[in-house]
């Protein structure tokens, strides 16, 4: 997945334009997810290490880099350090849990920031029960209490027990 791929997910499933609708298990069967390996702190500690060593050997040597606006850009000790630099805080990234992936050979690495309390999971699910009513049971922040709150709507007469199980399988 890049970062500019949105997805909706919802009971029907996912869609990449809130319009069209696939499974899940056949979207993921679809597009598999990358196998990643992800840097550990002192994994990519050594590998800044050996870049640093890399790059000092390039100072006065006329190689370079071209920028998005096709200016060629000479290393030179400013510019390796200032790289390094950068390399240092995706390290102290690393050391706070972020993760960052290695290169996978073909260019593609990801990277992934663990939740904090800005992110908010709810967990719900939306019956049809044999009549054709809809009901959602939802807005929970654990699967667990879900689970509770399907068994309470069986127990005071919301749903059956044949509705409560379909809903505990989707």
């Amino acid at each position: 997945m890049s970062s500019t791929d949105i997805f909706f997910n919802d009971a029907d499933g996912i869609s990449t334009d809130g319009e069209n609708w696939v499974a899940e298990a056949d979207y993921e069967k679809n597009n598999p997810a990358p196998d990643v390996e992800w840097w550990t702190a002192e994994e990519y500690e050594k590998w800044i290490a050996t870049q640093k060593e890399e790059l000092e050997a390039l100072i006065g040597t006329g190689d370079g880099w071209y920028d998005g606006q096709g200016v060629f850009h000479e290393w030179t000790q400013e510019s390796v350090d200032a790289t390094i630099a950068e390399y240092q805080e995706t390290l102290e990234s690393i050391k706070n849990g972020t993760l960052y992936s290695k290169d996978n050979g073909e260019g593609d690495t990801y990277s992934m920031i663990p939740p904090t309390e800005d992110v908010v999971s709810e967990y719900g699910v939306n019956v049809t029960k044999e009549n054709g009513e809809s009901v959602h049971i939802g807005n929970y922040a654990s699967n667990e209490e879900l689970d509770k709150a399907l068994n309470d709507a069986v127990d005071n007469g919301q749903l059956t027990q044949a509705e409560a199980d379909a809903a505990h399988q989707q």
